[in-house]
């Protein structure tokens, strides 16, 4: 994954400032860090296995809610 084409992509399609595009490439990096992440699979494939991770459910709703949608616009970005 290109880090600055997603963030580039993050602004310019989804109409995010740069500083909100930085914080969702650290909060997919960091939904990254629980599992064994492959943009190839279905994002409800994804989120179930985050979902199950016992340090992810220990995290803040706001966090999680974070990170779930970091995953999400990555998967609707390697889709484009």
């Amino acid at each position: 994954m290109d880090n600055e084409s997603f963030k580039e992509w993050l602004t310019e399609e989804k109409g995010l400032s740069a500083r909100v595009a930085k914080d969702v490439l650290s909060r997919l990096n960091r939904g990254k860090s629980f599992i064994d992440y492959d943009s190839a699979m279905p994002i409800d494939e994804v989120l179930m296995l985050l979902e199950r991770r016992p340090d992810f459910i220990s995290l803040t709703r706001s966090v999680k809610s974070q990170i779930r949608r970091a995953l999400r616009l990555h998967c609707e970005y390697t889709l484009t």
